[in-house]
């Protein structure tokens, strides 16, 4: 469609001056430039869109390679976009490239610091190089920003845990559904909090869960040995054994003879 200024001019005298026809061819190319920028500024968010969710479908496939290719596809047509920042963060983690994990993180939070989850791939970052204090800063962070976050309040947890908080682990432990990581963590956290009877319910439920899973027995043999149940601890000993637990080795020496 012609531009209205030269369907006005369309409609004058033939008399018309000359300078009014150059206008309107001028007017008409102009459009013509704004429409070609609009459609492909249209087409490359499109574009962007469509890679950034196929990126993260292979990233919950755990093709990481692939992922970090389409969100850094994602980068080259927009290098401000903070949520591609975080997803290439995680892809690269996952690949061992720590160092650039760590930059796009930074550099997320920093245009987007309102994103829960890319504080809680901070904070998983800095747990994997044992950084537990760093690691907390940045699960407060992300729970402050959505207290329904799962993942964040159970590596917070496991964080509180190692830094011998755990009585706070234990708080978070507790928030969350009934699961098997949730479950042992907490149990095990009882247990070091000598609440010896609760740590043997936890760890109970998580064998109902998952009965070949050698920690929790090890671990529930511990709580009975302390609760002065030694046949019990002696029993849990050696089937941790049995599943390959090196732990249990010396606990039946030392609780079974």
């Amino acid at each position: 469609m012609a531009p209205v200024f030269c369907v006005i001019l369309s409609r004058l005298p033939a008399r018309v001056n000359r300078t009014q026809t150059i206008k309107c061819t001028i007017v008409k190319a102009l459009s013509l430039l704004v429409l070609t920028a609009l459609l492909a500024g249209l087409a490359a968010a499109q574009t962007a869109s469509v890679l950034l969710e196929r990126g993260k479908k292979k990233l919950l496939r755990q093709d990481y390679a692939a992922a970090l290719d389409d969100f850094t596809r994602v980068l080259t047509q927009n290098d401000t976009a903070a949520e591609a920042l975080a997803l290439r963060g995680r892809a690269k983690f996952h690949l061992f490239d720590y160092e650039g994990a760590r930059a796009d993180y930074k550099r997320s939070l920093e245009l987007s610091p309102g994103r829960a989850e890319t504080w809680l791939y901070s904070g998983n970052l800095y747990l994997h190089h044992n950084e537990p204090a760093l690691a907390l800063r940045d699960y407060d962070r992300a729970l402050q920003l959505d207290t329904s976050l799962a993942e964040a309040r159970l590596q917070r947890g496991i964080t509180r845990a190692r830094l011998n908080d755990h009585s706070g682990a234990v708080a978070d432990f507790s928030r969350l559904p009934e699961q098997e990581t949730a479950l042992f963590y907490r149990g095990v956290s009882l247990y070091e909090l000598k609440q010896y009877p609760a740590s043997i319910r936890d760890l109970s439920r998580v064998l109902e869960l998952n009965p070949g899973n050698s920690d929790a027995w090890y671990n529930r043999g511990l709580a009975h040995a302390f609760n002065k149940e030694t046949e019990k601890a002696c029993t849990d000993f050696r089937r941790a054994q049995e599943l390959g637990s090196t732990l249990a080795f010396a606990a039946l020496a030392k609780w079974c003879q």
